[in-house]
């Protein structure tokens, strides 16, 4: 029978989008805390002292050095263990289940085995990621000190002069700062990033080499060299051509059992702009000819030219240009709320409201289009160091609790002799929400009071839950993976004599 190859899991993208979410949060926090910093005690000292104010100012850089250091290290410390976790466990997830399903379309019993060097593999692109976002950490404090030097230079010099009042110099002289990049930074090839910017474009290309070289090596390692090359409403030129159909890495175009196979080294592979390039977004999967069958396209794809998708991919470039504006905007609104300037703040949030507008007329012009409102979100608030702060607390909790789950059930038996093989991340994210600990979930596996029939959904995925004395466990019985866990109820543990 012919099965369909599993398609791309989101869950690996998302998870590294929360590394990206860190530095976004982090940039913001560096922002307001130099416009703290530079409005401390009101600008009247600034009006009738300039010289006075200016030597206080340059003598606060220290504090805000330190501080600002402090901010750095903690954020980035955090980041890179979500990044390290992430690769290290769902990258090597994306790698099990892909050769898992091989080993089971072709009918072999090695789906279980893990290469040399895979391991290896997924280690080298955390450090390079990491290495790559370093250069965020040692250049950003200088470039937040040269900000605020110019800020109060400019500020003084506005003010001597007589052109303008103090409040106005110092709003005036932030918001062009804003629009030169904020918290930007130069980059080891010459080029300015804002430190959010930079963060996203180094997430985003690891995990578009994890994730497609995780799908790539269980197939290059079970012989196999052909792939689906993965197909959306949107392509560049040396893409268009080749969504939804089968290619190969490394031979050339050929036919295969009536299969028309297209080589990538044709569309440009392994050059920046070519076929899977920067930014390309294209993942492959593998595709056994003879045994799978191509996934069928939804149905705003189904009639999907390669010159539309192209034409597609210029009028979805509007739109994340749109994005940025509209993110751009809203750090203005937040700026000027910092600042305490009402008519500013009217005049921000009517620009705001206008972007807006646009984005909603155009997404609605084009039907392929949606609202991604995770691109137009700026991370900080009225209260912003404090949500960040449980916010980056919470992350270190759930890797905490990650790793020591992981540690101590992956590998052990259920009362029934099934092997844990895996921990879900939702389970993860349930222990610490509900505060459930590790041993009270090794107990219900290994001495349930109770153990439920096994159920399907309706995609026939089954589930078997374990009542256990304090907690309760739900697992896949036929992969071993932990999918959630919650406290046992009160009338079950009564029904056991647990509760009076």
């Amino acid at each position: 029978m012919s099965k369909r190859p599993v398609l791309n899991d989101q869950q690996f993208s998302l998870q590294m989008q929360g590394v990206s979410d860190i530095y976004a949060q982090m940039q913001q926090e560096l922002f307001d805390n130099m416009i703290k910093r530079l409005i401390v005690r009101g600008s009247a000292d600034l009006q009738e002292n300039p010289y006075i104010w200016q030597m206080q100012k340059l003598n606060d850089m220290h504090m805000l050095n330190e501080e600002n250091l402090k901010i750095i290290t903690e954020r980035t410390g955090i980041a890179e263990d979500l990044l390290r976790d992430v690769i290290a466990n769902e990258g090597l997830k994306v790698y099990k289940d892909t050769k898992q399903q091989l080993a089971e379309d072709l009918g072999r019993r090695d789906g279980e085995y893990i290469a040399n060097g895979v391991t290896d593999s997924l280690e080298a692109y955390t450090s390079q990621a990491i290495s790559d976002l370093n250069l965020i950490n040692t250049t950003l404090p200088r470039s937040i000190q040269k900000t605020y030097k110019s800020i109060v230079e400019k500020s003084v010099a506005e003010v001597v002069i007589g052109s303008k009042s103090a409040d106005k110099a110092i709003r005036d002289t932030i918001m062009r700062w804003q629009k030169k990049n904020f918290t930007g930074f130069v980059d080891k090839g010459g080029r300015e990033w804002r430190a959010d910017a930079y963060a996203r474009a180094i997430i985003k290309t690891t995990t578009f080499r994890v994730y497609n070289e995780m799908r790539t090596a269980p197939a290059k390692e079970m012989g196999i060299d052909t792939y689906y090359y993965s197909k959306k409403a949107t392509a560049r030129e040396m893409c268009a051509p080749l969504q939804g159909h089968i290619v190969t890495m490394e031979g050339m175009t050929h036919t295969e059992q009536g299969v028309k196979v297209l080589a990538l080294s044709d569309y440009g592979y392994g050059y920046a702009g070519g076929c899977l390039g920067v930014h390309c977004g294209h993942y492959l999967t593998p595709f056994i000819i003879g045994v799978n069958e191509l996934p069928e396209d939804p149905d705003y794809l189904k009639d999907l030219t390669p010159e539309q998708a192209e034409e597609n991919a210029r009028i979805q470039a509007k739109q994340r240009a749109l994005e940025r504006a509209i993110r751009n905007q809203k750090e203005r609104l937040h700026i000027a709320s910092q600042l305490g300037d009402d008519e500013l703040i009217t005049s921000e949030r009517l620009k705001l409201r206008n972007l807006q507008g646009k984005m909603r007329a155009y997404v609605d012009q084009h039907d392929f289009l949606h609202r991604d409102y995770s691109r137009e979100r700026l991370f900080s608030t009225q209260n912003s160091y404090e949500k960040n702060k449980t916010l980056l607390r919470t992350k270190k909790k759930t890797l905490e609790k990650q790793r020591e789950v992981k540690s101590a059930i992956i590998g052990m038996k259920t009362s029934n002799n099934i092997k844990i093989k895996d921990v879900s991340k939702h389970l993860v994210d349930r222990a610490v929400e509900r505060k459930v600990e590790t041993q009270t979930i090794i107990d219900a596996l290994k001495n349930p009071l109770e153990i439920k029939e096994i159920k399907y959904d309706e995609y026939g995925r089954p589930s078997q839950k374990f009542i256990g004395k304090d907690t309760s466990v739900v697992i896949n019985p036929s992969t071993g993976n932990i999918a959630t866990t919650h406290k046992t109820g009160k009338r079950i543990r009564r029904k056991y004599g647990f509760e009076k």
